[in-house]
């Protein structure tokens, strides 16, 4: 929508990534959980205490009250049984990897090279990175890239548009998850989805 990259080459890249994607999850198994309720803070210290040595992290910053960790299966297993002793509630989500971790640094380094044979136009806006919560740089091929193997900073991306002077939000596609976790980090924002014809008319009728 920028105009940084064709239609065309971006559609092939989400393929391309999806596969590779998968790839490093069945090579290196993996699970995510879902920690509501308690600060980014809370639940690294949560891991801390848990001394696992293997792969178990933060994966997704989603608001300041939920965050999502990625682990290998040993590793969730770990941080799961510290969550039900302290009485944390975790939710174990319905993925097949432990995405935005090392375990999907393979997938990362493919898209990396992929990027090399594509040419990428200076964006007509701001488009901001998850991986550092700022808008694109000039290294824009390294920084996506990077987003497959690094945490999601959603709750500081949205906090930095916020204070870039953006108080509207519109999510695109099915579903409001993440209207929710807008919603989560700041009332003061508007919040509208776009998920059909009717959710679309009202959204451009209502900010007209």
């Amino acid at each position: 929508a920028s105009g940084m990259i064709g239609f065309e080459d971006a559609l092939r890249t989400v393929l391309k990534r999806a596969e590779w994607m998968t790839q490093c999850a069945e090579e290196c198994p993996g699970c995510m959980a879902a920690v509501m309720g308690k600060t980014a803070e809370e639940v690294e210290t949560l891991i801390k205490e848990t001394s696992y040595n293997g792969l178990l992290q933060c994966a997704n910053y989603n608001s300041p009250s939920q965050t999502v960790v990625a682990a290998d299966t040993d590793g969730m297993e770990t941080f799961l049984a510290l969550c039900s002793e302290k009485k944390v509630k975790a939710i174990k989500l319905a993925v097949s990897g432990a995405f935005h971790t090392p375990a999907m640094s393979a997938a990362a380094e493919k898209l990396f090279e992929e990027f090399g044979n594509m040419d990428f136009a200076s964006p007509s806006c701001d488009v901001y990175a998850n991986v550092t919560g700022l808008p694109y740089g000039d290294d824009i091929k390294r920084t996506l890239a990077d987003q497959t193997m690094s945490p999601v900073r959603f709750t500081d991306t949205v906090g930095n548009i916020m204070r870039s002077g953006i108080t509207t939000f519109i999510e695109c596609g099915e579903g409001k998850v993440l209207s929710g976790l807008v919603r989560k980090t700041s009332r003061e924002l508007t919040v509208y989805n776009v998920s059909d014809t009717a959710s679309l008319a009202a959204t451009a009728g209502a900010i007209k």
